[in-house]
């Protein structure tokens, strides 16, 4: 399963629930320590509900904080974007700090130099991904691989 900004909560949570129905879980990009710029916007009425659920103190954000997840898991973070505003002082990749992106407690961690949306089509993240989800699988990852020749390295 793979998860892009709050998909990858999502696809985390998911599979926490159904270890036995997923391989391997990566997450892009996502607030994995939640968003100290939704902390403080939430108290602001009219705030959807998502703003409380990614807090660094909510439920959803602390359980992942917690867990262990027993499955091969890859988080690419997006290092490159930085936006400057009152409100998000830490480095981030124009959405999601890079502080929230490294916390999750288990798998392996690959930074990509991509803002919050470039990572998506970034040579090195379809690469990363095509290595992580198909490392078992030669015949799929040999049909895959001639779209990653390009210097991934940018």
């Amino acid at each position: 399963m793979v998860g892009h900004s709050l998909g990858g909560l999502l696809a985390i949570l998911v599979a926490a629930e159904h270890v036995d129905r997923y391989e391997k879980v990566s997450v892009i990009s996502s607030p994995l320590a939640g968003s100290k710029v939704a902390a403080s916007l939430r108290w602001l009425p009219g705030q959807p509900k998502i703003i409380r659920d990614i807090t660094p103190t909510s439920p959803k954000i602390e359980l992942i904080s917690q867990l262990k997840l027993q499955l091969p898991t890859l988080s690419i973070i997006s290092t490159a974007g930085n936006l400057s505003l009152p409100v998000a002082r830490e480095h981030n990749d124009g959405v999601v700090t890079i502080e929230s992106q490294r916390a999750l407690s288990f798998g392996k961690k690959i930074e990509v130099k991509a803002n919050h949306f470039e990572i998506l089509m970034h040579d090195k993240t379809m690469k990363l991904l095509n290595d992580f989800l198909f490392e078992d699988s030669p015949m799929i990852k040999s049909t895959y691989s001639h779209t990653f020749k390009k210097d991934i390295d940018r």
